[in-house]
């Protein structure tokens, strides 16, 4: 049976690992919202500049190719930017030491 120092030396070792990974998740979260989240306001503004004179000319194959590129590029941003249930990158030390706690001759 562990002792009382012990435990909470075990309750360290699995908060500072959850903390540091909560940390950098979010950190990575954020620099790859802030990076997609240019993505349809630059496409939307070429696609304003381009798009006019292009349909003005005609649908041609490159009009519909650009349109295409325009609609799947806002769409994969979008599906980016909405919040992900099952997007986990990072170990919970919680788990870890529900694990540990249970079986600790492992």
């Amino acid at each position: 049976m562990a002792t009382k120092d012990e435990s909470d030396s075990l309750e360290r070792l699995a908060y500072r690992p959850s903390l540091s990974a909560l940390r950098h998740q979010e950190t990575s979260l954020t620099e790859l919202r802030e990076r997609t989240g240019t993505l349809p306001a630059a496409s939307s503004i070429v696609a304003s500049f381009l798009g006019a004179r292009a349909v003005d000319n005609g649908l041609r194959a490159l009009t519909v190719l650009g349109l295409l590129a325009f609609v799947l590029s806002v769409l994969s941003s979008v599906y980016v930017l909405f919040p992900k249930v099952r997007f986990v990158f990072a170990l919970r030390g919680s788990v870890l030491f529900e694990e540990e706690v249970t079986d600790p001759a492992d």
